[in-house]
């Protein structure tokens, strides 16, 4: 586990830099990355105002997206088991919060492949990024949109269950080039559901052993770089507590943790399926 700042435990600035990640990103979670960087407020507000207005402009998400179709149609080629024996509310939300984590972990991959490349073209420093001044409701635990199944909120470590905590290990272990440096947060957000996170270890463990999650993982780097590379963007200046501080912490981030789990996450989806209707 790596230093964070839990949304629960979140004050004041960080508090407001979250509610303001979660509403620009759409989802109802703020990603390890950044609940990473809070633990020095300073190197948080500085990255978030360099990223916030590519992922307003929707030029991260442009990138984003061409990552996950060059990622989708390697997964389309795999051995992907169904998802048997979820109830359908867990299945169904379960299935939706996958869906919110593939979405922000290629935004945050290409965001990364950006922020960790060469320091070239640099923008002028962006006004406040945080535009609430009001901390975020904590006692909240989904952001709930329309026709959204509720999510809950990302469970501590120390609410789960062993043999919860021992599958999380189990499956963060795959696809790892060596011990783990961190736990992504999918698996540990999934463990709400116990029977979810049982059949997710059924779907993932024989794509780890055929050694496909591992090639895909190293796919997913190329294929950031390759992104980030094709529309470079100007980014304002970062202190240098970033580099000096998180930038070897941030590289495992986005070549291991994250690059790992945009496949598994897409495959994840393949085996819930389509979305299933509802009898009115």
């Amino acid at each position: 586990m790596i230093a964070e700042v839990a949304e629960t435990q979140a004050e004041g600035r960080v508090a407001a830099l979250y509610a303001d990640i979660r509403q620009v990103l759409g989802v109802p979670f703020v990603n390890l990355i950044y609940r990473h960087l809070a633990t020095t407020p300073a190197v948080l507000d500085c990255v978030w105002a360099a990223l916030r207005p590519h992922f307003a402009s929707g030029e991260l998400a442009a990138q984003a997206a061409r990552l996950r179709r060059e990622i989708a149609a390697q997964v389309e080629g795999w051995p992907v088991a169904c998802m048997e024996d979820v109830p359908g509310e867990a299945r169904a939300a379960a299935a939706s919060l996958v869906g919110m984590y593939n979405e922000a972990n290629s935004l945050n991959r290409v965001a990364l492949q950006h922020l960790l490349g060469p320091r070239g073209v640099q923008a002028a420093p962006q006004a406040d990024p945080a535009q609430a001044d009001a901390p975020a409701d904590l006692t909240r635990s989904t952001v709930q949109k329309p026709g959204r199944p509720a999510i809950p909120r990302l469970p501590e470590f120390r609410e789960l269950q062993q043999r919860e905590l021992d599958r999380i290990h189990r499956l963060n272990a795959y696809a790892e080039p060596g011990t783990p440096a961190m736990v992504a947060s999918l698996y540990r957000h999934l463990a709400a559901w116990p029977d979810v996170l049982r059949e997710v270890e059924r779907v993932l463990g024989p794509l780890n052993e055929r050694g496909l999650l591992d090639r895909a993982r190293e796919d997913a780097c190329i294929a950031a770089a390759r992104c980030a590379q094709a529309q470079p963007l100007a980014m304002a200046p970062l202190v240098d507590a970033f580099y000096s501080q998180y930038g070897a912490r941030l590289r495992q981030f986005a070549d291991v943790t994250i690059s790992k789990m945009i496949p598994i996450g897409m495959a994840l989806s393949r085996a819930f399926g389509p979305p299933r209707s509802h009898p009115e």
